[in-house]
């Protein structure tokens, strides 16, 4: 992956079937990727929600989101989209978190006490 935002986007075609082309993504900053990834996830989420709640939670458990952010995205107030949005914000930034890390150990340059 180039860079982060190629990731994400990758990342989201893998876990969710998101296969939307992204004709003017060098055009676009990292909060519009964001944003539009956010709609395009949550909305996948949405209806994992509402049709196939167990693959969802598999879907997060296999991403490695935390339990506990995952149930204080729960409320018996919220809409299923209200949720779907925060479980959305929570997968990616995870992924980015992922992002991160590969970058850090990717890095020919990091020398290690083995060195």
């Amino acid at each position: 992956m180039k860079n982060a935002n190629d990731f994400l986007i990758h990342s989201a075609k893998v876990d969710f079937g998101i296969l939307k082309k992204w004709t003017n993504l060098k055009l676009m900053t990292s909060d519009e990727v964001f944003k539009n990834l956010k709609n395009l996830v949550g909305f996948r989420i949405q209806r994992m929600l509402d049709h196939d709640y167990s693959s969802l939670l598999e879907l997060l458990y296999k991403c490695d989101i935390s339990e506990i952010k995952v149930r204080s995205c729960f409320d018996a107030k919220k809409t299923s989209k209200e949720i779907a949005n925060e479980l959305a914000e929570l997968y990616i930034q995870r992924m980015r978190q992922k992002w991160q890390t590969r970058l850090l150990y990717d890095n020919p340059d990091v020398k290690g006490d083995w060195d």
